[in-house]
Order: structure tokens, then sequence, then C-alpha cells
């Protein structure tokens, strides 16, 4: 009876799905409800498969529906048949859900096994069935253990497969989740900073003078930061050091993947050019010394702003010159006519501002104030002469592999240093060129005065002379809004020439009875000017040059071509 219950216990444990339970079951699709030990109130789901307790067990293909395949104690088989009939074997090789649980080997056990060793019980059995069981018949020695354990175990590969995919899949995410995260860092800190870089470079190889935002790198390392940092501001430096002259040059190697080659053949353009000098620098220089710097920085801070805000382009300056250019529209040409956008406005624009701010700012009059300049210079204040030209330059970089300067080649470009120079022969803070005067609106043209007409000897062709007559400004005049003194339709309006309208006119005709061969009478009308304005230059000018050449009358040589010829500039 002990064994009996014993065996009714291991039974139904291996048997009976999710275990015994007390009390009625509710049928369950694949399931059958049995009672255990005869009590109607212990229950338990048996696989339909599963004729226990209904039937005897005896064939094989009994016990291949139930979780226990084979349970054989001491040599004798207690569930399912035994291995005579290679059940459990055959049914471990069909089903490898199943699993040997127990044999004993136990030699003081002899109890359970009474054979001096596992290999000797395995004789005798197998003597006793008259042929081997496990894979060879005539080995005496091949046969099966005293006691065992077959059974399905099924449900613990299913719970062993699902630990092993749970622990698949955490595996998964968590080298998911740190790829993710090493890719986002790896994104933040280099990828995203180092495209940002080729993004500067290749918009800096489009459009080497277009103005680039300043990337901010935020988040990524100091490394990456200041490299990326660094190639802005490089490409700021390149931008301030060739200018626009250079852009050609810099657009040109950053396309090319060959070695850097400076000497790139220039191109031409049709241009306005500026030339600007500050008086009296060499003797301010000597009272400012070390200050100078400030002085100049000052100044050229005025014209570069002043001239890139009215669509020019700063080019060098050595000491106290400055060019200064202002492309013409490939459209427009030199030619006259009528112009879509004015581009001589807005150099002339330009350098009345820099007159403007230059005479009005308070930082530089500090420094002109000096008793070091004062006492080399007295009354001395910031004066600077402005030349304005048009014409053709070729533009390129100039130099060796060693040192390279960008610059404008041309007879046109000396034409503009020369009428600077000559700013202080006709004592007007501009001169312009009649080629310039062609790229003024209408409304600008009736505002300039024609000074002169002269012809040099390197020429062929004379030129008519043009200033503004721009007013004086003192300090007081710092006080202005900012948007005065800027780029706009009303800017010749708040700056008007200094005379008024009656003596420009005057003065017109005077210059035009010059150029006829009549000087009398622009001798007179000269005359008349000077009553009103007095130290007018271009009137002493004109009226010191018929003099000399006809005498106290002034009379005009037979031999005037209606020009004056000079070597002067």
């Amino acid at each position: 009876e002990p064994f009996l219950s014993s065996k009714s216990r291991w039974i139904a444990h291996h048997n009976c799905e999710g275990g015994v339970q007390m009390g009625s079951l509710e049928p369950k699709e694949g399931m059958r409800v049995v009672q255990l030990d005869g009590s109607s109130d212990v229950h338990c789901y048996v696989r339909e498969k599963c004729f226990w307790p209904d039937a005897q067990i005896a064939s094989r293909d009994d016990t291949t529906g139930c979780r226990l395949r084979y349970l054989r104690v001491s040599g004798i088989d207690v569930w399912g048949e035994g291995p005579s009939g290679l059940t459990w074997m055959e049914d471990l090789r069909a089903f490898p859900s199943e699993r040997l649980i127990s044999y004993t080997e136990d030699l003081n056990d002899v109890a359970l096994c009474p054979h001096s060793t596992l290999s000797a019980g395995r004789g005798v059995l197998s003597e006793a069935l008259e042929h081997g069981t496990v894979s060879d018949a005539s080995d005496p020695i091949d046969g099966d253990p005293c006691t065992m354990l077959v059974i399905e175990t099924r449900n613990i590969a299913k719970d062993q497969a699902l630990k092993s995919v749970f622990t698949i899949l955490v595996l998964a995410i968590l080298l998911g989740t740190s790829n993710y995260f090493f890719y986002d860092l790896g994104r933040r800190l280099v990828v995203e900073p180092i495209l940002e870089m080729v993004d500067l470079v290749k918009e800096f190889s489009v459009n080497p003078m277009a103005e680039v935002d300043q990337r901010n790198f935020a988040g990524v390392s100091s490394d990456t930061k200041y490299i990326g940092r660094a190639l802005f501001k490089l490409s700021n430096l390149l931008q301030v050091a060739y200018g626009e002259v250079g852009s050609h040059v810099i657009q040109h190697n950053l396309e090319s993947d060959q070695a850097i080659n400076a000497m790139v053949p220039g191109s031409r353009h049709n241009m306005i050019i500026g030339f600007c000098d500050i008086r009296s620098f060499t003797t301010c220089t000597e009272g400012l010394q070390d200050e100078v710097m400030v002085y100049v920085n000052k100044i050229a801070d005025y014209i570069h702003v002043a001239v890139s805000d009215n669509d020019g382009h700063p080019n060098k300056n050595i000491g106290d010159a400055f060019q200064v250019a202002w492309q013409i529209p490939a459209h427009l040409g030199l030619a006259r006519g009528r112009r879509e956008k004015y581009i001589g406005d807005s150099a002339l624009r330009s350098f009345i501002r820099i007159i403007v701010e230059t005479t009005s700012c308070p930082k530089l009059l500090r420094l002109t104030s000096r008793d070091e300049v004062q006492a080399r210079i007295p009354g001395y204040t910031t004066k600077m002469g402005f030349g304005l030209h048009a014409g053709w330059a070729i533009q390129g970089a100039v130099g060796s592999e060693h040192k390279i300067d960008l610059a404008w080649l041309s007879p046109h470009v000396q034409w503009a240093e020369r009428l600077e120079f000559a700013t202080k022969l006709y004592k007007v803070p501009i001169l312009m060129s009649d080629a310039f005067r062609e790229h003024l609106s209408p409304k600008v043209q009736r505002l300039c005065r024609r000074v002169d007409r002269v012809k040099v000897p390197d020429t062929a062709v004379p030129m008519d002379l043009y200033t503004y007559d721009v007013r004086s400004f003192d300090l007081e005049d710092s006080s202005w809004p900012p948007d005065m003194v800027k780029s706009g339709n009303n800017f010749f309006s708040q700056f008007p020439p200094a005379y008024r309208r009656e003596w420009c006119d005057a003065f017109q005709a005077a210059v035009s009875w010059y150029v006829d061969g009549h000087w009398d009478k622009a001798a007179h009308m000269l005359r008349v000017c000077m009553v009103e304005v007095p130290e007018d230059g271009p009137c002493q000018r004109l009226l010191a040059f018929m003099k000399d050449v006809g005498g106290p009358n002034m009379v005009c040589p037979q031999a005037w071509k209606g020009y004056r010829e000079t070597s002067e500039f």
C-alpha cells in the first residue's frame, strides 16, 4: 500500500497539468478532469490522449500521450512499457523534449539494485530479456539502469525557451539602447559638427564672400567645438585678408584637388574704383606715435563699413591710403544710358558718409586734439581726399608663392589715385571723372558741379572733372541718428551740396564759357561766385590758370582746344 500510494503520487505529480487542485474544475480544451485517490474533492487536468487512470497501461501508445512516459523502480516497470519494448528510448529519439530524469548506480544501495555494478545489472537484465535494449543486442553489458524516470519536458523546454527568448530580448534591447545612445552621442559630438564644417567649406567654396553664420556647436566636445570655431574664424580671416578681389583665388583652390596655387589667372571686370587718403598723415603720425594705429583703424572701420553698406568692396590700404571698388553689373557695362540700379550713387553716398562720420567722431577728434599733433599742425582735424573713376580692371593675385597681394591692375585704377591727388590742387574733398558721373542717377548728376576739363599726357581724350560740395561737420553732428548716414533714397536730401543751387548754376555757366573759350565772361562770373564763396578752390584754380595763360586780361589763346593740358596729376 505505501508503494501504491507513492506510485499514485508520482503519476499524479507528473501527469497532472497545473498540479493537483481541491474542488471541481471547469472543462478545458484538450484536457479532461480526473479524480485522484478516489476522492471527489481532489482533481486535476490530464491530456485527452493520456488514458490514465481509465485503462491499464500496457502499450507504448498509451504513454506517449502523457507527460510521464516511463517509470521503473528496482528493475520493475511501474508505469508504461519497459525497456524491452524500447518505449522510452524510441520516444527519446522521437521527442527531443523528453529526457531521462534519474537512474541509480549506488553500489551500496543493494535493496534497489542487488548487483555488484551497474554494468552487471544491465547484463543480468539483458540476459533475462534475451536481447540488448540500447544499441547492441549482442552486447550483454548494454542494458538499462535498475531505476529510471522518463518524462516529457515540453513545459520545461517551453519555460527554458521563454527564458532564452526573454534573455535574448533583454540583450537585444540593451544592445539596441546602447547602440542608439552610442550613435546619438557620436552623431552629436562628431558627425553633426563635422557635417556642419563640411557645409561651411562648401558654402565658402561656392561664394567665398558670402556671410557665413557662426556655428554654435552646442553640446559637442571641447575639441570638436574648438576645431569648428577655428574653421569659422579662418574663413572670416580669409574673407578679411583677401577681400572681394581674392574671392576667385579662394574659390579656385577650394574646388581644386591639387596643391594650393595662388597664381590664378586674373579676370577682367568693369568697375568703379575709389581711392581715399588721409590728409597730413605723416605729420599726424609723428604727433600720435603708437596711437596712430588706433587712429588709422578707426578711420578704416568707417571706410569699410560705409563701403560695404553701399554694395562696395574694400580692397587694400597702404598706410594712409585706402582703395575700394564697386563692380558694375555685366549687363550694364560702361555704356551710357538708363541704369536699373545706379551703382555710382552708392559709391558717392559711401564717400560722403565717410566724411560725415570721420569729421564728427569724438574719438578721432580727441586724438587729433592732442598737444603733440596741434603743435605740428595747429587746428588740425581729420580731413580726407577722395577720387572716383569708372573703367575696366584686371582682378587677381600679385606676388609669388612666398607672399601674395590681391589687386586691381589697370590705368583706370591709377586714375582714381590721380583724382584723389588732384583734390589737393582743387581744394575739394571729392573729385570724380566724367566716366564715373555716367553711373550716377540724373538727380544726383544735377547735384554735382563740373570744375574743369583736363588732359594728361598719357591719355588720348580729355576728361571732365566733377565734385560734390560736402559741407563741414563737427562734433555737434555726432548725435545724428545712425540711419541718417546710412544708405537710403533720401540720403542726398539729408546731405545736399553745401552751396545754393543758384550759385552752382552760375559756376557751371562760368566753366562752360571757360571750355568754350569765352574767358572774359568766365573770369567775370568766377569773380562773382567768389564774392559769396571766396575760399572756393575750383574758382581760384581756374582764375589762376587763365591768368597764367592769358595774362592779366585773361585772353583765351588761339590754340585753346577746350581743355587744359596738365601733368600735375
